[in-house]
């Protein structure tokens, strides 16, 4: 079975190709709206709403933490229970969630506390977690 493949072979009139070479382009009409203004070099676009600066969080977490923990010289505590805690109280209290550890990382930092590469924070203990402990016969 033989292909029809005449098309590549197929030329312009040479007459029609030579008017089309005089004419100029038309040029595409102007927008009708203002047009789309997206990230300039110095943004990220992102699908995710940002999130606001660490230092707007400040005022919640110090409430939070006279609330919901105590001071213990010697103990270690996981961020990710502190941040998922304070994630918690943000809602029942209708403050805004801080999505990322970024910004409980930087309070915990900026209230004095030490945190550990592997995330265990020094100092600051959940007071229902310590209960929990304690009525586990743990201290």
């Amino acid at each position: 079975m033989k292909l029809d493949t005449y098309w590549l072979d197929w030329q312009p009139s040479t007459e029609k190709f030579r008017k089309s070479l005089e004419k100029e382009p038309s040029k595409p009409t102007k927008p009708s709206y203002g047009g789309f203004e997206g990230a300039d070099s110095t943004q990220i676009q992102t699908f995710f709403p940002l999130e606001a600066q660490p230092e707007a969080y400040e005022e919640g977490f110090g409430r939070w933490i006279k609330e919901r923990c105590i001071f213990r010289d010697g103990a270690w505590w996981g961020l990710g229970a502190l941040h998922n805690d304070y994630a918690i109280w943000c809602d029942k209290v209708g403050r805004e969630v801080p999505g990322s550890l970024h910004v409980i990382k930087w309070l915990i930092r900026e209230s004095g506390f030490r945190i550990t590469d592997d995330g265990l924070v020094y100092g600051v203990v959940l007071i229902g977690d310590l209960r929990l402990l304690r009525s586990a016969g743990r201290q």
